[in-house]
């Protein structure tokens, strides 16, 4: 194969690869992905509407923190924060409905 022929095929394949390329959707926004907010009614009480509770999690960037997980008969899911340190509910608890 000559020296030309070689070059030729290396256009080629260049052209066909930057053909194919197709540009990559948008990353959604902040707002376009964010958990709805379900503000608890009373803060000293999880309501008992709220379902049983299903999990408890924690985060190592707040460790004085931990994240309690309620799901009701629907199947909707609330998470609801709890301050160890303070004894204390976090009101604006995150709510996950479920289809």
């Amino acid at each position: 194969m000559s020296h030309r022929t070689g070059v030729f095929i290396v256009l080629g394949l260049l052209v066909l690869l930057a053909s194919s390329c197709a540009k990559l959707p948008e990353p959604p926004t902040l707002a376009q992905k964010s958990v709805e907010v379900a503000k608890l009614p009373d803060e000293n009480a999880i309501p008992m509407e709220w379902g049983a509770l299903v999990s408890v999690s924690s985060v190592p960037l707040y460790p004085s923190w931990v994240q309690l997980w309620f799901q009701d008969e629907k199947g909707t899911i609330r998470m609801v924060p709890y301050s160890i340190e303070t004894n204390q509910f976090n009101p604006a608890s995150r709510m996950i409905p479920r289809n």
